[in-house]
């Protein structure tokens, strides 16, 4: 069967529109451990039994279908997968009948998130949580990981690692590598990513923990993110300020890291801080 042929059926017009993908479950949703969009993607391609390539490429034409007849248009269709826009997952809704996709995103926090860089950062994720995943018949990929951020794996106390344990290979976050990837293995060498089974990992820090735990209590409370604000952040950071150094500015940059400059805007609601430094301060206050 050509890779296409699976995904042929979808176009049918007698094919009921609200199903013309498989309404596989999200694994782990209003979890620590909810899964990523990218991972249901893979996880969606391999229910049709095609490439995620094929399926980018057929989500891609029901966005936009004209712009398909242009060769440059043509030539990004896999970016579509690299970008989850809206768009992208209010039509993989209507495709899949599904509802709250968004929850397999980022998109509750994108107010602080950086708008550059995440694209560049190897792909994450702990080989102790894939070797238990295996065992069950349900390998995914945790949203948690894809987080520059997170450090580390809650569940098991050790650092989450980047690197093919085989061929020291990496994954990168950009939409290339949708074209052969597969769920807990290397894109190179085509190894598994959990290693031989035996691996214990690297044992985290107290403060990588706090990080971690901090992360996924936020995507386990996702829906509560549209409820923040900058005068919210700000009341917040002002409060911590006063009561934590005595209104010293100076001092709450110190213990964040940051200089005075930066954090004056905080303050007063003039800017966002972003995820790594909403993390540090979730955590100087004791609460998230």
């Amino acid at each position: 069967m050509r890779q296409n042929d699976a995904l042929q059926f979808v176009h049918h017009k007698y094919y009921p529109r609200r199903t013309r993908l498989c309404p596989i479950a999200p694994i782990g949703t209003d979890t620590p451990d909810c899964e990523s969009l990218y991972s249901y993607l893979l996880r969606l391609s391999w229910e049709h039994s095609v490439r995620p390539s094929c399926l980018a490429q057929f989500l891609y034409e029901y966005l936009a279908p004209e712009e398909m007849r242009d060769r440059k248009m043509r030539a990004k269709r896999n970016t579509i997968l690299g970008t989850p826009s809206q768009a992208l997952i209010s039509a993989i809704e209507e495709l899949t009948g599904l509802s709250h996709l968004s929850r397999l995103t980022l998109s509750s926090y994108k107010p602080f998130l950086p708008s550059k860089g995440q694209g560049n950062q190897p792909r994450k994720w702990c080989p102790l949580c894939l070797n238990e995943q295996r065992l069950l018949g349900a390998v995914y990929s945790k949203l948690a990981w894809e987080i520059s951020t997170t450090p580390a794996c809650i569940h098991h106390g050790v650092k989450l690692v980047s690197a093919c344990p085989f061929c020291g290979g990496y994954i990168g976050h950009r939409s290339q590598y949708y074209t052969h990837s597969r769920l807990g293995f290397c894109r190179k060498c085509r190894s598994w990513l959990g290693g031989d089974g035996d691996a214990k990992g690297e044992e985290a820090s107290i403060q990588e923990m706090a990080v971690a735990r901090t992360i996924g209590d936020w995507i386990a409370d996702g829906d509560e993110a549209h409820q923040w604000s900058l005068e919210n952040l700000a009341h917040s950071l002002n409060v911590i300020c006063n009561v934590g150094f005595g209104g010293r500015k100076i001092d709450l940059a110190e213990a964040l890291g940051v200089g005075k400059s930066t954090i004056s805007p905080w303050l007063n609601a003039k800017n966002s801080p972003t995820l790594p430094h909403l993390v540090n301060i979730a955590n100087l206050a004791n609460t998230s």
